[in-house]
């Protein structure tokens, strides 16, 4: 008789405990459905909405990932104290290091920078100022053939237009680099970030190249610059 009590005990929780189990699918998908929804939003720069849909997805779903995800929301948003908070809670969840690290970074800019500037409204095209000419100088006496023909103009224009090649290739790294890195810093969750990470990591290295790029552009334009305006010093300083 007790082993009939015990069968039908288990047989009377077997129904409520499928139920249950449906209930969490069910809801776990309303989730990822609110998220993909959240992801759109941020993308179009709707902070608001994403923000909304974030927040019932967790409430359906406490995932610690969603946590990063409204944080991000609204620090983009504007709402730095929120996103610290948001933030902060997502560290008690005790992430793995790389994920905690970055929000940490993100908790430390909010504190320090405030949110991110928003993007300056485009501005109408200026005509450069006007090149003020220098007084004409006075007459150098003049020099012989062959040390006239060794100050010829074209090793300064060469050292000035290779200078400034090789600044422009490296401004142009750097500010691709940077792109990719604020991309992958501003990823609205997990997915999104793991996929742009390898960008991000490159895009370091992009701007390690375009700082050196600058600074080796700099210096060749620099030369260049001053061998055109004054040969003879030049000359008389490196000997050739």
């Amino acid at each position: 008789m007790a082993r009939l009590w015990v069968l039908l005990a288990v047989l009377a929780a077997a129904p409520r405990a499928r139920a249950d189990e449906g209930r969490e699918g069910g809801a776990a998908a309303r989730a990822e459905a609110l998220r993909r929804r959240a992801a759109r939003s941020y993308d179009l720069q709707d902070y608001a909405r994403a923000l909304e849909d974030l927040r019932r997805a967790y409430r359906l779903d406490p995932k610690p990932e969603f946590l990063y995800a409204i944080g991000q929301a609204e620090r983009m948003s504007g709402d730095c104290p929120r996103a610290v908070r948001s933030y902060e809670a997502f560290l008690r969840a005790r992430p793995p290091e790389a994920d905690a690290a970055r929000a940490r970074r993100h908790i430390a800019a909010c504190r320090v920078d405030g949110p991110p500037a928003s993007p300056p409204p485009a501005s109408p095209t200026t005509a450069p100022p006007e090149a003020v000419q220098a007084p004409a100088p006075r007459p150098a006496p003049s020099a012989p053939a062959d040390e006239a023909e060794a100050r010829s103009p074209w090793p300064g224009r060469l050292l000035l237009g290779g200078g400034l090649a090789v600044a422009a290739a490296g401004a142009v790294a750097f500010a691709v680099g940077r792109t990719r890195i604020t991309e992958a810093n501003e990823a609205s969750d997990y997915r999104t970030f793991s996929e742009r990470l390898d960008a991000a990591h490159g895009g370091e290295i992009l701007q390690i190249a375009g700082v050196a790029g600058l600074t080796v552009g700099g210096a060749l334009a620099g030369a260049g610059l001053a061998y055109s305006l004054w040969p003879a010093s030049f000359h008389a300083v490196f000997r050739f």
